[in-house]
């Protein structure tokens, strides 16, 4: 029954079940900057004003919608999150958002304007739509990055269901280059909307 509840509810910091975390082949193929995944993951975090606690779970995009629009038409409705109270919230996705996600997650602020949001992509979308969508975010406040080793590792910890003590060391072989090259073209992105 707690298993259930931590799947469906998601966990806070101190709970200790790991039903809510994703599978580590999941968390390899998925955000290993070198792969191109079909799908997208977001792995998140919520913080409620300056409490130590943060809500953590994860989504993907169904036949539906994008991981994106399901984190805020799902996750964000199930914790009946209020416009009033201060709250930042941080993706680590392994797709930077489209362009029309883009502006439903511009929507989404406007309609919570105390929400600040904080993206970390494994990778981005290369089609010039994609980017525009990235600097209309930026525009707007919210935080783009590419996720770095320090991202990797966190996530590794705290979203993947792994073994304690596996080593996941080996798949993260080559993945430097690759960081400075995604993260070069994010600046490149960004630069031009200055």
């Amino acid at each position: 029954m707690a298993l259930q509840l931590a799947e469906e509810k998601g966990q806070l910091d101190s709970d200790t079940s790991k039903g809510w975390r994703i599978k580590p082949e999941n968390f390899k193929k998925n955000y290993t900057p070198v792969e191109h995944p079909k799908g997208t993951f977001l792995l998140y975090e919520i913080r409620w004003g300056k409490s130590p606690k943060t809500w953590k779970k994860w989504c993907t995009n169904d036949d539906n919608h994008h991981a994106e629009i399901n984190f805020i038409e799902k996750a964000w409705q199930e914790k009946n999150c209020h416009r009033t109270m201060p709250c930042s919230v941080t993706w680590f996705l392994s797709w930077s958002p489209c362009e029309e996600c883009s502006w439903f997650i511009i929507e989404f602020l406007k309609k919570y304007p105390k929400v600040t949001l904080d993206i970390r992509a494994s990778r981005l979308y290369r089609d010039c739509e994609q980017q525009t969508g990235l600097k209309e975010l930026v525009k707007r406040g919210v935080n783009i990055s590419i996720m770095h080793m320090g991202d990797y590792n966190y996530c590794w910890r705290i979203f993947v269901d792994h073994q304690r003590n596996q080593d996941q060391d080996n798949h993260y072989m080559g993945f430097s280059r690759k960081i400075c090259d995604w993260n070069e073209k994010l600046h490149s992105i960004l630069d031009e909307s200055s």
